[in-house]
């Protein structure tokens, strides 16, 4: 596999302010067909990733009414960047058991997205 990560990845993708309390996040979820969300700061800087399992994990907990994303979210967020090999994507995929990678730039801006079929492709 010689493709990279731009090669493969979505760059129209979708993000949660790590404000976005846990109703909206499920909300949006949904609504988007989606398994997780890149949290961002408001610099716009990936700071984690948080799931449909990270919400269920809080789901009967007193905490989930109040919580929002950055309350929910995992850290730090398993990322890659355009350039790096879609090969490299698959393994970090596989060693972290992770559906999504967020894509960021150099300044860890998010950039695009690449999904489990993304690299199987």
């Amino acid at each position: 596999m010689d493709a990279t990560v731009k090669d493969i990845m979505t760059c129209d993708v979708a993000a949660v302010p790590q404000d976005e309390p846990f109703r909206e996040i499920a909300l949006d979820l949904r609504a988007h067909h989606r398994t997780s969300f890149p949290v961002v700061d408001d610099a716009g800087t990936v700071i984690g990733v948080v799931s449909d399992a990270d919400l269920l994990d809080h789901l009967g907990t007193h905490l989930a009414k109040s919580a929002v994303a950055a309350d929910l979210m995992r850290r730090p967020a398993i990322t890659v960047t355009p350039g790096e090999p879609a090969e490299h994507a698959l393994r970090l995929m596989y060693i972290f058991r992770v559906r999504e990678l967020p894509v960021v730039d150099e300044a860890g801006h998010l950039a695009g997205i690449v999904v489990r079929t993304d690299v199987l492709g």
